[in-house]
């Protein structure tokens, strides 16, 4: 059953990003064979898009595997997707680019305000929760999904 309560889903992706990972023939290809529009899928399908600009870039220090397993790229490599990303993206009528200017907390604060700023509610001050999902949970969280809504949040 759902809750009356209203909610914001934060995606760790959108659709759009998927294009930054392709050629262009191959993206068109995955639009037509979907029939997917590119202009729905990015301004129709997300209210606000939040750019969290990679480590890579203004934070090299903190770009390492050492910290994240599932890093694939190169510092330089990801520098690039960044951009290619932030492309897919241009056009949307609502991108906050959340840079690497602050401190890793300040800048998910940062993204936090510019939330709370879009839906009109006041930023959260205080203690804050974490949540890490493991890939071996996620089975887990769907059958769990399945018998009660749940909210992960911040």
């Amino acid at each position: 059953m759902a809750s009356q309560e209203k909610s914001i889903v934060l995606c760790d992706r959108g659709l759009m990003d998927a294009g930054a990972y392709m050629n262009d023939q191959g993206w068109q290809d995955l639009l037509r064979q979907t029939d997917w529009e590119e202009t729905e899928l990015r301004d129709g399908r997300y209210d606000r898009v939040l750019h969290l600009v990679t480590a890579a870039i203004g934070a090299e220090a903190f770009y390492t595997g050492a910290n994240n397993a599932a890093r694939l790229e190169t510092a330089e490599e990801a520098a690039w997707l960044d951009g290619e990303i932030a492309n897919m993206w241009v056009g949307h009528q609502h991108v906050s680019v959340i840079d690497n200017s602050t401190g890793f907390e300040d800048k998910i604060d940062r993204a936090v305000q510019a939330i709370c700023k879009h839906v009109g509610v006041a930023s959260p001050t205080g203690h804050r929760r974490h949540f890490l999902i493991r890939r071996e949970n996620v089975a887990g969280l769907r059958a769990m999904n399945e018998e009660k809504d749940f909210l992960l949040g911040i």
